[in-house]
């Protein structure tokens, strides 16, 4: 069997969607009855959850998940193949961080085994988690489009051995119960954690098992690579982690000192490019996009903390990129600048009607620039 060993950021192979089998929103429907509604479909059943700027597809079929995948999200292959223990070694880390999920996923993969870094078995574990944190995900939406219709091709990827619905929903309950009693000291489990050793009391004892844990807190490791380096149960681990964080002796590394993170869109690669030089030079850290649906989905993934926009854009425009996100909840507070040529009185009126913070237009000095951005960062720190 051929594995296609990393989940795609772009949707696998189906040419087409025929045959609309349900169409919905998580406002009224729930995620474990859909899932249910499939157990018994006997042709492969593609189920979508779309949201403004991401979209996370399941592949079922007879009741048993045989594939899934997502776009608008990517991550590097490093960050799940080490949450599984599959990799421990931190300079190839390093090399794979700048790889991401998708693309040339397979043959990066048949790289890693073919030279003993990972076996096939690591990275179909992996993939069953990565699978596991999708239905997580789609799990916590609150409100999210649902499409489920019959595919006419069968998925580019496959799991060896697919995973059951009932499996993959008690699983997932089974996952969120046990982040409950960490949720209210971290944001998320990839959180970097140091230890605070002046709140070590002498009279506090700590089992053998939390001591290992104790012992992995190095001020770069994550509540997930504890798990996956840890020999004991993620269970376990986030028990021993919820008690030191209760005993104050564990918090979450402080990111003040982490360059701001923009967003840079435009389909023009000279425009682009010369605001990401300016940028760059400024002491920001830069991510670039070509056009309003990639723009969207970076956001997602990246979640910058401001945005320089173009207005002309294939697919969707600028106006319609910051429209979006202003009317999100989750990204309502990003300051979006946008950065065309378009200088007429109407032009600017759109982009106060898509209530972007600052209209500039080029071309733009150096310095003008820079200034904004620096303001509107502070403005919304």
């Amino acid at each position: 069997m051929t594995t296609q060993y990393l989940v795609l950021t772009k949707r696998p192979g189906v040419t087409s969607l025929s045959r609309t089998i349900l169409t919905g929103n998580l406002r009224s429907l729930s995620v474990s009855d859909l899932f249910q509604l499939l157990r018994f479909k006997r042709d492969t059943v593609v189920m979508s959850f779309s949201t403004v700027s991401s979209s996370i597809d399941f592949f079922v079929e007879q009741g048993m998940i045989i594939w899934a995948t997502s776009v608008g999200e990517k991550e590097p292959i490093g960050a799940y193949l080490v949450r599984v223990g599959a990799l421990t070694n931190e300079e190839l880390m390093i090399q794979l961080s700048k790889k991401e999920v998708g693309g040339d996923g397979e043959l990066l993969g048949r790289y890693l085994i073919s030279n003993g870094i990972v076996t096939e078995d690591q990275v179909q574990q992996a993939l069953r988690s990565r699978i596991l944190d999708l239905t997580i995900k789609v799990m916590q939406m609150s409100e999210a489009d649902v499409l489920v219709t019959q595919a006419e091709t069968e998925p580019r990827g496959n799991l060896e051995h697919p995973i059951s619905i009932d499996y993959l929903m008690l699983e997932s309950a089974r996952r969120m119960d046990e982040e409950s009693s960490i949720q209210e000291f971290v944001s998320s489990l990839d959180e970097p954690l140091e230890l605070q050793p002046q709140n070590l009391a002498d009279d506090v004892e700590f089992s053998e098992r939390e001591w290992e844990n104790l012992k992995l807190i190095d001020g770069i490791s994550t509540i997930n690579n504890i798990i996956s380096l840890s020999n004991q149960s993620r269970e376990d681990v986030l028990k021993s982690m919820a008690a030191f964080f209760s005993l104050k002796i564990v918090k979450v590394v402080k990111t003040d000192n982490v360059k701001p993170r923009i967003l840079v869109v435009d389909d023009s690669l000279t425009s682009r490019h010369l605001v990401t030089y300016i940028l760059s030079n400024s002491g920001f850290n830069v991510v670039e996009a070509g056009d309003g649906h990639t723009a969207l989905a970076k956001v997602e993934a990246e979640r910058p903390d401001l945005l320089v926009l173009d207005v002309m854009l294939p697919g969707i425009s600028g106006y319609e990129v910051c429209t979006q996100l202003k009317k999100n909840e989750k990204f309502t507070d990003i300051p979006v600048i946008l950065l065309t040529s378009l200088t007429g009185f109407t032009d600017k009126i759109r982009g106060k009607l898509a209530k972007a913070d600052v209209y500039l237009t080029k071309p733009v000095k150096e310095e003008e620039l820079v200034s904004v951005v620096e303001h509107l960062l502070k403005k919304h720190r």
